[in-house]
């Protein structure tokens, strides 16, 4: 497959991708229909209650480590092949999906990937395993421009208290910048991670903050 000619960022298209040019992120409201969406849902809590654990979704003493597969961040699963299971692939063929990203570069013939699922299940906060930030890129920091586009697909409500995506606004604007004049390589904190991965830690947060990014919880 021949590589995607990269999108024009300074075109007006009058729909969610000005926002994502502007900012870097964008909503895109009704992509999945709400009943496929529940679907979804049920799906990942069968998946999770098929394993010899003893998960129960009526039961919350047993939403815990020890009745859960192996998973980190509170709810964030990539193993056990979980992106190709069934209804993972559904939902990353839904229309709304699919032209999302078909808008983007401008052809439906795209290659993909699902690296995993976060079901975050709803615990007190006096019980809820603490996680701190990683703020990332999923982009080598050896490339330049934009060559990559993500999506989360949110099934069910985001609220400021909820778990859920993390960005810095406006910080892609910048990235050129950043490279120029910090190391592209992976800090020894960040541990074993692939090429296309790139941790910022605090004082490089501290210098897109200083460039008018703002760190915003997406709530949709």
């Amino acid at each position: 497959m021949p590589h995607a000619i990269l999108p024009d960022v300074d075109q007006k298209n009058g729909d969610w991708r000005d926002q994502l040019f502007q900012d870097g992120y964008a909503i895109i409201k009704g992509a999945v229909p709400v009943e496929r969406a529940a679907g979804y849902v049920e799906g990942m809590t069968q998946w999770l209650e098929k394993f010899p654990l003893g998960f129960d979704r009526n039961d919350p003493t047993t939403w815990t480590e020890e009745h859960l597969p192996a998973h980190i961040k509170g709810g964030m699963y990539h193993g056990y092949s979980v992106s190709h299971e069934k209804f993972v692939w559904d939902a990353r063929l839904e229309p709304g999906v699919v032209d999302a990203f078909a808008k983007i570069w401008g052809t439906p013939n795209l290659l993909v990937s699902f690296d995993g699922i976060n079901m975050t299940l709803p615990l007190p906060s006096s019980t809820r395993p603490k996680s701190p930030r990683w703020p990332h890129q999923d982009q080598d920091s050896t490339i330049r421009g934009f060559q990559c586009a993500q999506g989360i697909i949110n099934l069910v409500d985001n609220g400021p208290e909820d778990g859920g995506l993390v960005v810095m606004r406006g910080s892609h604007k910048f990235n050129d910048e950043f490279f120029k004049s910090h190391s592209m390589e992976k800090k020894a904190k960040w541990g074993k991670v692939p090429d296309d991965w790139h941790g910022f830690d605090d004082e490089d947060v501290a210098w897109f903050e200083e460039r008018g990014c703002e760190t915003i919880k997406v709530e949709c």
